[in-house]
């Protein structure tokens, strides 16, 4: 498998943790299209529930990636940077965010995001 193709699998769960913690509205948003519930909102709330974590990993989680956000935010924004630069500058900081919240985890929750991973990456290729 491509190396940015994993990369950007272990960043969308990363990043899909991340604004679960952070967004109370995440756990079940609407759809407006069809009036229920969003598939994929509620995927970012079942990656925080599988995980259990711990009311403190929660709030470090929190800190971490609102810590990064400006960071992301300026890149994407930044209308100087050629596509193949914004895509190298965010994978860069969502990185670093992703080893940042690994350090959070316990040996447990880290085997359980790999497996998580390892599981999306298939849905991916195949």
């Amino acid at each position: 498998m491509k190396i940015y193709q994993r990369i950007f699998v272990g960043l969308g769960l990363v990043l899909g943790l991340a604004l679960a913690l952070n967004s109370p509205a995440v756990a079940a948003p609407q759809n407006k299209a069809t009036g229920g519930a969003s598939t994929s909102g509620a995927n970012l709330g079942r990656i925080a529930q599988q995980l259990n974590l711990t009311p403190t990993q929660q709030t470090k989680i929190m800190a971490i990636q609102q810590s990064q956000r400006p960071q992301l935010m300026a890149i994407y924004n930044n209308k100087s940077f050629t596509p193949n630069q914004k895509q190298a500058k965010m994978i860069a900081v969502m990185s670093g965010m992703m080893g940042k919240i690994s350090a959070v985890l316990t040996p447990a929750q880290r085997k359980k995001v790999a497996a998580m991973r390892g599981q999306q990456m298939a849905r991916r290729a195949g």
